[in-house]
């Protein structure tokens, strides 16, 4: 129920805020750079900077970022979210009391503003699934494919089904 209403509140999210969608940017960059990236990188580092610039991303000096390697193996999958934020339920009490959904979403930590995923094999190569979705399109991973999005836009990533799916995640905070 609660993929449901993200699914469905991502739609509405994408309607309502033109800008989310805007933000998005679909790029290449050079595999071999990324071997060198730090997990303590920041945005100053070359890698990143260089994605930065090279791609006009909207990220400022006053950003920092959180780097993550990420493998999914078979059957792990992540359902429909907003980065670093959970779905809480209401009860049927709570909402007649306040009119609120029945869900609504809360963050965990501090939100990111922006996140970055790095691909780092192939899809029907390397492995089987693990497609990346928005709630309008679905993304094939491959090799060298970079993807820059609003942390407030709704996502999923579906099950692998075959090998082993490598990204490296850059979360953007102020």
């Amino acid at each position: 129920m609660s993929s449901q209403y993200l699914y469905y509140y991502g739609i509405n999210l994408l309607k309502n805020n033109p800008n989310i969608k805007n933000n998005r940017k679909i790029f290449n960059f050079n595999t071999e750079q990324i071997q060198t990236l730090p997990m303590t990188a920041n945005i100053n580092t070359p890698f990143i900077h260089q994605l930065i610039t090279d791609n006009n991303l909207p990220i400022t000096k006053n950003m920092t970022c959180q780097i993550a390697y990420k493998h999914f193996s078979i059957n792990m999958e992540m359902g429909w979210h907003q980065d670093d934020a959970s779905v809480f339920k209401h009860s049927n009490r709570h909402c007649e009391k306040y009119g609120v959904e029945k869900y609504n979403l809360f963050y965990n930590s501090k939100q990111p503003i922006y996140t970055m995923v790095l691909y780092l094999n192939n899809y029907g190569e390397d492995f089987y699934g693990g497609e990346f979705c928005f709630v309008d399109v679905e993304i094939k991973p491959i090799k060298g494919l970079g993807i820059f999005f609003d942390s407030k836009e709704i996502h999923r990533v579906k099950k692998i089904l075959k090998g082993t799916r490598q990204s490296c995640l850059i979360k953007f905070y102020i």
